[in-house]
């Protein structure tokens, strides 16, 4: 066994993920991100109670924020208020029913709602270890700069280990062109190019690269091999010239102080884990993992790893590991992603150990979020095994459906392919028609006289616009006119068209093998929203829910101050739905529908 020491950040390339996945409900106030606890003292605010349980303002801030981005200014009035409660006593109703049915217990479920505790931990852990403590000078960013005025052109061959790069090396050196060494063995991307890396200034690369491709300083000078982020690396200096690309320091400090702080952030973080490692006495049995151990059957008991009291077994990491992949893998590839992963669960020990010493588990905000995390977690499990459980549409009901909806949903729009010319006035598109009767190009006449210069770049060519996205105006005749043809004048707000159709598209039907898939998923959403409503009903029905008046008007009086408070204007009564984001067109401006 030996101590881990963190290598650089590598690609694992055989693993195989083994993790619960939790599905996301469709049901708004199931996001699992939870947004920070408003500013209004909620608390003392019941505004509803179910089956005896009190649930506050703040309780149900905390569903809406979730969907609205913080804006909990956005419920005005005593109406939203109930609205507002009336998500919140849905959701209790649900989650009342996933306890009864035992679901916070299922093993799957706790070893998932640990993990994301120790994950939020984790996060606040680094933020406060790496995030705080780095500082970059102005005098760090000005001598980066500085160093700028050259760049560079390298030919570079990274391989998995130290052995192979040391023999490529020794290759070069022979004699042997370092394009074809590079295509053989380099498993950088440039390697089809024969290494050959573009021209570079400084911060474009890893640093560990860049640190020797800057040093070169004579074209055809081959640098020593070196660790870098994919194993081990040489260089050759193909060009070195002046930066003929340097940007003026008012644009290129500020784009050097991140790289700068990036950098330092990943320096710091090395640091720690290192320094994390160490305490927990971390060490690894490089010798017993390779790919003939790893495709073995024998030694499942051997121990691979320690840390902090626990040991990890060659059989625990060949249940992570594909056997086909790293079958069919290199060597030392194969031997690389292994011992990558073991270091990561020592790492993963010893993060573990940190964040509890810390107290990190305990912080209000990781419980909140931990709560959060785990109600929503059972809820989407009790949709998925109860609520759920019988959507399943028959292909005679998917047919129907797509009957149905075959003009509305699975007719594709017919498409017209247009150029325009936009003139001011009618006298205007008459010259420029009499023009075109005298054998001018239209093409050449948009680009002349045409008012809008997006489209006159382009001879007055829009492309294809679907059905519905045009002017009304534009429309008819885009549609409906002979393709070859010139229509006009047509005026509008704008001023006056004149259009050429160049090709159009007739509307389409999709036929139901191709859009079968698509119909089955919108008939399996309807279905599982009716289902959700069939249960909210039942649910609501033989609860008990009371609305405290008092506390509905306190609440509306609180969010209409806090309003006030922020500048917010007031407006209509009601709950803002969330935005939306669809799959709509958003047209250009011109002759496309404003």
């Amino acid at each position: 066994m030996t101590a881990v020491r963190q290598p650089s950040r590598r690609s694992v390339v055989v693993a195989r993920s083994v993790s619960l996945v939790v599905a996301t409900l469709l049901a708004t106030w199931l996001v699992a991100a939870c947004a920070s606890a408003p500013a209004v003292d909620g608390d003392a605010l019941v505004i509803v109670r179910v089956d005896g349980q009190p649930l506050t303002l703040d309780d149900a801030l905390e569903t809406f924020l979730a969907s609205h981005g913080g804006h909990g200014s956005l419920v005005q009035g005593e109406a939203a208020v109930r609205e507002l409660a009336g998500r919140i006593v849905e959701r209790r109703l649900f989650l009342d029913e996933a306890l009864a049915l035992g679901l916070d217990r299922d093993p799957d479920l706790l070893e998932a709602v640990d993990d994301f505790r120790y994950e939020q931990a984790t996060e606040l852990y680094w933020r406060e270890h790496t995030e705080d403590d780095v500082f970059v000078s102005d005098t760090d960013v000005q001598a980066f700069y500085d160093r700028t005025d050259l760049a560079v052109r390298c030919s570079l061959v990274v391989t998995p280990d130290e052995p192979s790069a040391l023999a490529a090396h020794a290759r070069v050196e022979a004699g042997e062109p370092f394009a074809d060494v590079a295509t053989e063995v380099s498993t950088h991307e440039t390697a089809d190019f024969g290494g050959m890396l573009p021209f570079v200034q400084r911060g474009e690369l890893e640093p560990a690269i860049e640190a020797r491709a800057f040093a070169l300083e004579q074209p055809g000078e081959l640098s020593e091999v070196f660790p870098c982020e994919a194993g081990f690396a040489f260089l050759r200096l193909e060009e070195r010239i002046v930066n003929p690309n340097r940007p003026a320091p008012e644009v290129a400090l500020p784009q050097i102080r991140v790289i700068l702080e990036e950098r330092a952030r990943e320096d710091k973080r090395a640091e720690v884990e290192q320094q994390l490692l160490d305490a927990v006495g971390a060490e690894v049995d490089t010798a017993a993992i390779s790919k003939a151990s790893l495709l073995g059957q024998d030694d499942g008991e051997r121990v691979v790893a320690r840390a902090d009291g626990s040991t990890y077994t060659l059989g625990e990491l060949r249940e992570l590991l594909d056997p086909e992949r790293v079958g069919s893998a290199e060597d030392a590839a194969v031997t690389e992603a292994a011992t990558a992963l073991v270091r990561e669960w020592t790492l993963r020990l010893a993060l573990r150990r940190a964040v509890a010493d810390a107290g990190l588990l305990e912080l209000p905000e990781v419980v909140r979020k931990t709560d959060r995390y785990r109600d929503d977690t059972m809820l989407t499990t009790l949709c998925h095994d109860y609520v759920y459980a019988d959507v399943d549409p028959t292909d005679d009901e998917v047919r129907a459906y797509y009957d149905e909806r075959l003009e509305s949903e699975f007719t594709r729009p017919g498409e017209v392919h247009l150029a325009y010319i936009l003139v001011g006035t009618d006298e205007e598109a008459r010259a420029i028609l009499a023009r075109l009767d005298a054998g001018e190009v239209f093409s050449d006449l948009a680009r002349e006289v045409s008012l809008d210069r997006t489209s006159a770049m382009h001879g007055g060519r829009i492309g294809w616009a679907r059905e519905g996205t045009l002017r009304p105006e534009v429309e008819g005749p885009a549609f409906s006119a002979p393709i070859g043809s010139l229509q006009g004048p047509i005026a509008t707000d704008d001023g006056i068209y004149l259009l050429q159709i160049l090709d159009r598209k007739p509307r389409e039907q999709v036929g139901f093998e191709v859009a079968y898939r698509t119909a089955r998923k919108r008939l399996v959403d309807i279905q599982q929203k009716q289902a959700w409503a069939d249960w909210s009903q039942r649910l609501e029905e033989r609860a008990s829910i009371v609305f405290d008046e008092d506390g509905v008007r306190r609440a509306a009086e609180r969010l209409a101050a806090e309003a006030a408070a922020e500048g917010h204007e007031a407006g209509s009564e009601g709950v803002a739905a969330p935005a939306v984001p669809g799959d709509h067109e958003t047209p250009p401006a011109g002759v496309r529908a404003p």
